[in-house]
């Protein structure tokens, strides 16, 4: 690996990219569906991608939440107890973060915030 100076105060590792990493793999696999959903509707293909990156500039962790509501994981169905479990935190740790979230979200994206609270964010 190679260091490169970008400026006099910060050194950058240069990373050679390969075909056979995971990341670059996952890149062309998303690739390919963004060019599918553009070639089907490029508005609407520009305008999902515009809001999914509004959620992460307003929560990296709700950004996180809708990429895996959005592609069917169930991780939004999971108890409190199975989320604690998981991070190794506590059932009311979880409801704060999740309640925490849904703030921030309510304040760009009321209507999504809205959806949330009633169905996907219960208590359980």
């Amino acid at each position: 690996m190679e260091t490169i100076q970008l400026n006099e105060n910060i050194l950058y590792d240069q990373v050679e990219v390969t075909e056979n990493t995971e990341f670059t793999k996952l890149i062309g696999e998303v690739s390919v569906r963004v060019n599918d959903l553009y070639d089907l509707d490029a508005i609407r293909c520009v305008m999902f991608i515009q809001q999914i990156l509004r959620i992460y500039r307003v929560s990296p962790a709700s950004f996180s939440l809708a990429l895996k509501v959005l592609s069917g994981s169930g991780e939004e169905k999971k108890t409190y107890t199975e989320l604690a479990k998981k991070a190794g935190t506590s059932r009311q740790y979880q409801h704060k973060q999740r309640q925490r979230e849904l703030a921030k979200l309510s304040k760009e994206f009321p209507k999504v915030a809205e959806i949330l609270s009633k169905s996907l964010w219960k208590q359980r």
